[in-house]
């Protein structure tokens, strides 16, 4: 799903089409997806350890943490990526808004 909004998104970009709904909802998407993936990659590691050791007996279960470069880097790129979402969504409707204008 996430990569046919991004296949979406840039045949938008394609069709010289920058400030519309269906652009800002595919990259607001997007972005949602890559947030949920930053979220989801810090989380494996502790969960992984805790699924593999689940059958040891009680005082030998892992729990693995630890938040290296990639996973901040992914959760700062998500962030930004949901900031430049809402202001997309801003400049459609400021673009709008001078479509109106006489």
């Amino acid at each position: 799903m996430t990569l046919l909004r991004l296949r979406a998104l840039c045949a938008l970009y394609g069709e010289g089409r920058i400030f519309t709904l269906a652009n800002v909802v595919s990259f607001r998407s997007l972005s949602q997806a890559l947030l949920a993936w930053a979220i989801a990659s810090m989380l494996y590691t502790p969960l992984h350890g805790l699924a593999v050791t689940a059958a040891n007996p009680p005082g030998h279960h892992m729990l693995n943490l630890g938040i290296g470069g990639t996973e901040v880097a992914l959760v700062f790129v998500a962030a930004l990526s949901v900031v430049i979402a809402r202001v997309m969504e801003e400049a459609r409707r400021l673009d709008e808004e001078q479509a109106l204008t006489v």
